[in-house]
């Protein structure tokens, strides 16, 4: 009798760069499938194509992000399934740990899902040598009321983030639909933190972030001086994991069935203007009778 996917044994997605649109396809798709049941609990580290700027689900990317800048530098903009604020990805680690059903960890509050993967962080980070923790009152306090109307996400920080000598050293968000949990996050390993800020408009004012004192980012390394940075923090998170959850983590790929809704996603959605620019709203204005001009597409995947 087939008892679903084991709680026990995760699968592992090691992807080289992509870009935004394919990056956020493949996190939701494998949302679906974990959510309906047909895909074991996976954890998928990646990189990207960048610079891109990946918004949140909730932000007014006219409002808050100089697009005309963006265009400009060509820093592609793509829209996340998941919350949160700004970030810069070109000399990052990416993550996504997805699970459904069953095999759902984080069911019950969705803090408590941030903090265990928070936590697995810290430890991955301390193998590789940094001294990570949980961020403090104190470090909480650094961060001023001003900044917290900012729209990038290292620009703000929360108690189940992560930082080395009181700074932000990585951003995760999560996103829940019918049972299932995607949390997703980047980890820096360079920041062109001076870029990051051009981008951004503060409080959506329409007034940029360039000049303004900004608040320091810590970084674990320099990929381009060693894949080693890379390879290390990659193995240390996947070891941090398993020991946390109690499981095995073990290299796997992308079902068909995956693969298509990656394919249906990038040309639906990740690479529509509807989508990335104007959010939920307006890849809904789209659509009329369930049709799109270009033909009939399905808003939801799952």
């Amino acid at each position: 009798m087939n008892r679903g996917p084991s709680q026990s044994n995760w699968r592992l997605l090691l992807d080289g760069a992509s870009d935004g649109p394919r990056n956020m396809a493949v996190d939701e798709a494998l949302l679906c499938a974990c959510a309906a049941g047909l895909a074991p609990p996976t954890l998928r580290l990646y990189r990207w194509d960048g610079p891109i700027l990946s918004i949140g689900y909730f932000q007014d990317a006219g409002r808050e992000i100089d697009l005309q800048k963006c265009r400009a530098l060509g820093v592609e903009v793509v829209r996340r399934p998941s919350g949160g604020k700004a970030v810069l990805h070109e000399g990052d680690l990416s993550f996504a740990i997805v699970v459904g059903g069953r095999c759902n960890p984080f069911a019950g509050r969705a803090s408590a899902g941030l903090g265990r993967v928070g936590r697995c962080l810290i430890e991955a980070v301390r193998r590789c040598g940094a001294d990570a923790r949980f961020a403090s009152i104190d470090d909480l306090g650094r961060y001023s009321s001003d900044r917290s109307s900012s729209p990038g996400c290292f620009q703000t920080l929360h108690p189940h983030e992560v930082v080395v000598e009181g700074h932000k050293i990585a951003g995760i968000a999560q996103a829940r639909r019918q049972g299932g949990v995607l949390i997703h996050g980047s980890i820096q390993l360079s920041y062109d933190q001076k870029l990051f800020q051009s981008l951004l408009r503060l409080g959506g004012n329409g007034k940029g972030l360039e000049g303004r004192e900004s608040l320091p980012v810590a970084t674990i390394g320099d990929p381009v001086q060693g894949i080693s940075t890379v390879r290390d923090l990659s193995g240390a998170l996947v070891r941090s994991m398993e020991e946390d959850f109690g499981v095995s983590i073990r290299p796997g790929a992308l079902s068909r069935r995956e693969s298509s809704m990656v394919d249906n996603l990038i040309g639906s959605k990740y690479t529509k203007a509807g989508w990335n620019m104007e959010g939920p709203i307006g890849m809904a204005s789209h659509y009329a009778g369930g049709r799109r001009k270009e033909g009939r597409v399905p808003l939801r995947t799952c």
